[in-house]
């Protein structure tokens, strides 16, 4: 009893800190990809077409969460990462109760140790996506990751016993196909947001046969396919009533991917080392290979395989990606942390160690248990915002408007304290009415100033394909790649082009150092790459303001007659 008390005292402990760490992130600002997706969710309030009127490259699932979270307050960035915080909470406490849970020895599934599990799934999974900073959260990665998990936690609940026979059996059959359905539709749901993410998928299917199930094998997939078709039957639909099918699929398919593809893309080396994933790469291989010895030896439950899909699939597309973005490694990190959280939940594996563990296993599971919660409140406090002793200092919405509070967020080529006072003086220049056009990087400078771009070419590297064609450590585009690049970009240059002379914009904003070639002067890098367009700004607008690295063009007015 005694011991109960203190790992229960040591669990309150590390949730406070862990809770602090969670409020204090909701103070952070945005990195890029969430102004993105803010610019293109609230443009498809405005009535705009996605792959339409703005080329994007991302699917529509990113699109559609950021709606949701703009109708429940989200433009406010606390808010925002507020919603996160607790959607990512409530999936965390779902998976720790319905999988981490269901791998607890018989003598331990009682109330208390089913309820400390689920409490300490939530920790340690917010522990871990706390420690990738500000500028990786609330990135598309991590709300896939909410998906998969809960897709997991569908599947676990799939896999219980049949029951009793007769109408039992049969009342069992029906619940696991339900499970099954909500699993389909989850995990799939992820193939809107990043076609790749199928690969999660694959590995929930192939699980789905090595896993008891109260569905015969025969019939236990057909719900999770139904799961899929109600899934590709709604984007189906919002792709026609919010945009153009035909459209996405050559923009997603069959250009970006092409054109993307050279883009930073490093050697297997390269991405490992950078931005410090090499620790996160070692300690989830090392989880894999542990876990699959332990499943292959019997030595946990053969539920725990589902505790594969996330690391496995995450680092299959790690390395098929070869960018070596850190938040790449959200499902992989979730992954790992979620198969710790289990192994200290049921020891019963150490036995495969030896006598003096099985001896003495109560100290190794008590000392797992520390080493777990240590790590998962450094992670939690220890990163570039939160651990700082001001963290909390801008609480007020005001205050979150000052440059002081920007200036907290340092980062290489965003910045976010230019984009919104070139916003700003936008907003005062320009009607609610008009249309701007940016070179840039950031069309969360479009939402910040509430107007909507004049043309659908809302990223500098569909007509700046110098990065593309220099290529990375891991490969370049040969001639023939060359070439097509070249003439993506002059076409693209093209279309832009008849769209401004179709629906001239009310100011033209250039933008320094943007990825992926960071050019010290936009302005420079657009007449360089897009003279005949260039030609055409400069014959329509003038010169107005310059905030740091953006610079505003208006319009000229006409002549005094």
């Amino acid at each position: 009893m005694k011991r109960s008390w203190i790992y229960a005292a040591a669990l309150g402990l590390v949730c406070l800190l862990v809770l602090r760490a969670s409020w204090a992130m909701t103070y952070a600002t945005f990195g890029r990809d969430p102004g993105i997706f803010q610019y293109v969710a609230w443009a498809l309030s405005q009535g705009e077409r996605a792959y339409v009127d703005f080329r994007e490259i991302n699917g529509p699932l990113p699109h559609l969460i950021h709606w949701a979270f703009l109708g429940l307050g989200g433009a406010d960035e606390h808010r925002f990462r507020v919603l996160d915080v607790l959607l990512g909470s409530a999936v965390f406490l779902f998976v720790g109760r319905t999988l981490v849970a269901s791998l607890l020895p018989p003598s331990l599934a009682r109330r208390g140790p089913v309820w400390a599990c689920t409490v300490g799934t939530w920790a340690v999974l917010m522990g871990q996506y706390l420690s990738f900073g500000w500028w990786q959260t609330a990135q598309r990665e991590s709300f896939y990751d909410l998906f998969l998990l809960a897709s997991l936690g569908f599947q676990s609940l799939a896999t219980r016993d049949a029951g009793d026979a007769g109408e039992g059996e049969r009342r069992a059959g029906w619940k696991a196909a339900g499970w099954l359905a909500l699993a389909g539709l989850a995990s799939s749901a992820t193939w809107f947001g990043k076609p790749p993410c199928l690969v999660f998928t694959f590995l929930q299917i192939v699980a789905l046969y090595m896993l008891p199930s109260p569905l015969s094998r025969r019939v236990r997939l057909l719900p999770f396919l139904g799961g899929v078709a109600v899934v590709g039957a709604y984007f189906a639909w919002f792709l026609h009533r919010y945009g153009d099918f035909r459209a996405a699929f050559t923009i997603l398919v069959l250009e970006n991917p092409r054109l993307y593809r050279f883009i930073w893309k490093r050697s297997l080396l390269d991405a490992c080392v950078a931005w410090g994933n090499l620790p996160r790469l070692i300690a989830s291989v090392s989880t894999v290979v542990l876990l699959g010895y332990l499943l292959w030896a019997r030595r946990i439950a053969r539920r725990a395989l589902l505790l594969l899909v996330l690391p496995v699939g995450g680092l299959a597309l790690f390395f098929v990606q070869s960018k070596g973005f850190p938040y790449h490694l959200h499902p992989v990190c979730a992954g790992v942390y979620l198969a710790w959280v289990a192994l200290v939940a049921d020891t019963r594996w150490l036995r495969t160690f030896g006598p003096w563990v099985v001896v003495h296993r109560r100290y190794v599971a008590s000392a797992l248990f520390a080493a777990l919660g240590t790590l998962i409140v450094v992670h939690a406090l220890d990163n570039e915002y939160v651990g700082r002793s001001s963290a909390t200092e801008f609480t007020s919405q005001a205050s979150r408007q000052e440059r002081a509070y920007f200036k907290r967020f340092p980062w290489g080529d965003f910045f976010a304290w230019d984009l919104r006072e070139a916003a700003r003086y936008v907003q005062q220049e320009t009607a609610p009415t008009d249309r701007v056009q940016t070179y840039g990087m950031d069309p969360y400078f479009l939402y910040l100033a509430q107007r909507l771009s004049a043309t659908p070419y809302i990223y500098s590297f569909e007509l700046n394909v110098d990065a593309a064609l220099q290529g990375g450590s891991g490969g370049s585009p040969d001639d023939a790649e060359r070439t097509w690049l070249k003439d993506t970009a002059a076409r693209n240059e093209t279309a832009m082009l008849a769209a401004l002379e179709a629906r001239p914009p009310a100011a033209f904003v250039f933008f320094d150092k943007v990825p992926f070639t960071q050019p010290a002067d936009g302005r420079a890098d657009f007449e360089r790459h897009c003279p005949t367009a260039y030609a055409w700004v400069v014959a329509h607008f003038a010169p107005s303001k310059d905030f740091g690295t953006a610079h505003v063009w208006l319009r000229k007015r006409p002549p005094a007659q």
